[in-house]
């Protein structure tokens, strides 16, 4: 009977002579599932530039006969179609809008060049550059910051030049203990969507501080961008806080949140594609905090270690636990939560001005076989 082959597997052949020595052998490698390997630009890519092309990379060789059935972009663009072996790309009409999130998704039913049909669908976003009049005001990067007890606590404001004199609402609430204020950490990287326009909510929360005030704004000492700030009161009890910042320009509301912990505890954390490492120290008494309880919980994965006698402690992490993930260290009487980043690999760099693409003569070689490679590299825009 007939037995299909294994997908995306070697299969070897040999021929033998009538003496049992091998005359001739080769191999070749079966298809894997027909499925979406990577996209350009990737999902929650900021600044992307409006000559962008939207290339869909998959596991087989692609057609352009049926992509306008499956492919979807929202806000609507008017564009064409274009492969390149494995890689489909939609080429826009126009320069896509400034300051514009787009949602790209590429349909399950999709055909490939032999006819594999694509079973799980994608959906992903970006965000393009700002027009050259654009006026921004925002926090750093991140929605959470930690001082130590005797530090000035502040917060980081990239803003235009023209609201440098304007006046910034500030009311500053408490969270009541560390489990509400890792759970709201938490839900937002669990479950919230990738948007800029998130507010954290703050119905429950204990007002502690309100003020009106403008932004310091550190000399010009030739070392270009640079933020302003708004300070904090300076006698903070240790525990968990949210800044609310709120100010206007040219009748454009503006509305900033920065998540703020008072903490005597200091923690290094370094994350790399297969583990974590951890340096955690008590700055009360200058030593290293041995035996702390260490949590980081990505995608709902959580990960435990404890450190040992120097303070140091390793975790090992999946590599496809990508994402934003919450790390909580408790230690004698108090609980360490902050929100860290994690990618089971390097960020795409020069793709993103270039189109690149390397081919081989074949997917599968024996180990004699010579490797045959050949590419192109052609700008995106005039200004690559």
């Amino acid at each position: 009977s007939k037995k299909a082959f294994p997908m995306a597997s070697i299969v070897k052949l040999s021929l033998h002579d009538n003496d049992g020595g091998t005359a001739f052998s080769w191999a070749f490698q079966t298809s894997g599932v027909f499925r979406i390997t990577s996209t350009l630009p990737e999902d929650k890519n900021d600044y992307v530039d409006v000559n962008t092309g939207i290339e869909i990379n998959f596991s087989g060789l692609v057609d352009t006969e049926n992509a306008e059935k499956y492919f979807e972009i929202s806000p609507l663009a008017s564009g064409t179609f274009e492969k390149y072996r494995s890689t489909l790309v939609f080429v826009p009409t126009n320069p896509l809008n400034t300051d514009t999130v787009y949602t790209v998704t590429l349909k399950k039913g999709f055909k490939s060049a032999d006819g594999a049909i694509l079973s799980e669908g994608k959906t992903f976003k970006f965000k393009t550059q700002h027009s050259d009049n654009y006026i921004y005001c925002y926090t750093s990067n991140g929605n959470s910051e930690t001082f130590l007890p005797d530090e000035q606590p502040l917060i980081e404001i990239y803003n235009s030049s023209e609201m440098n004199n304007n006046d910034f609402g500030v009311t500053l609430y408490r969270y009541e203990n560390a489990d509400d204020y890792y759970n709201t950490l938490n839900d937002y990287t669990q479950n919230s969507e990738w948007n800029e326009t998130y507010v954290f909510p703050t119905k429950g929360l204990t007002s502690v501080y309100e003020s009106t005030d403008k932004l310091t704004i550190p000399p010009d000492i030739g070392q270009g961008w640079r933020p302003s700030y708004l300070f904090l009161p300076n006698n903070l009890e240790v525990g968990w806080y949210l800044a609310d910042i709120k100010t206007n320009y040219g009748g454009k509301d503006f509305h900033m949140q920065r998540h703020i912990q008072i903490n005597p505890v200091s923690v290094y954390a370094n994350l790399l594609p297969n583990q974590a490492a951890f340096f955690i120290n008590d700055t009360a008494t200058g030593k290293a905090a041995a035996d702390a309880s260490i949590s980081l919980n990505i995608d709902d994965k959580k990960s435990e270690a404890k450190t040992d006698e120097k303070g140091t402690a390793f975790m090992n992490i999946s590599a496809e636990e990508d994402g934003y993930g919450v790390l909580k260290v408790n230690y004698s009487d108090y609980t360490y939560i902050d929100v860290l980043q994690h990618s089971s690999s390097e960020p795409r760099s020069s793709c993103e001005d270039y189109f690149m693409y390397l081919y081989t003569d074949r997917e599968a070689y024996l180990s004699t076989d010579t490797v045959k490679i050949w590419g192109l590299i052609r700008p995106r825009s005039s200004k690559s």
